[in-house]
């Protein structure tokens, strides 16, 4: 299984990601909760995402480093832009595939 676990392919991500993006440049979503709501079928949720990441296999070693700089990054404190949020979703999926 490639890793982009839960959301569709990157057309399936990128064509929601602009339709979205225009509709609230036209001001017909105005609000968080509305992106949400329209954004409900393409953004997996916490279950979802846990899922698929307790059962892919990462096959470039690019990504593996990635992942696992994320991790190192956050368990040393060191901020910098979604690594934490990726380390610590990463960090609970392993800690209960370990169960």
């Amino acid at each position: 299984m490639a890793v982009r676990a839960g959301g569709g392919n990157g057309g399936t991500l990128d064509t929601a990601y602009s339709k979205r993006a225009a509709e609230v440049w036209e001001g017909k979503i105005t609000t968080a909760k509305q992106l949400n709501d329209a954004m409900k079928d393409i953004v997996p949720t916490d279950a979802q995402l846990q899922a698929e990441f307790s059962t892919c296999r990462v096959t470039k070693a690019s990504l593996a480093r990635y992942y696992l700089r994320a991790l190192g990054l956050c368990y040393r404190g060191e901020k910098e832009a979604g690594t934490c949020k990726l380390a610590y979703k990463l960090t609970e999926v392993v800690e209960k595939a370990d169960d």
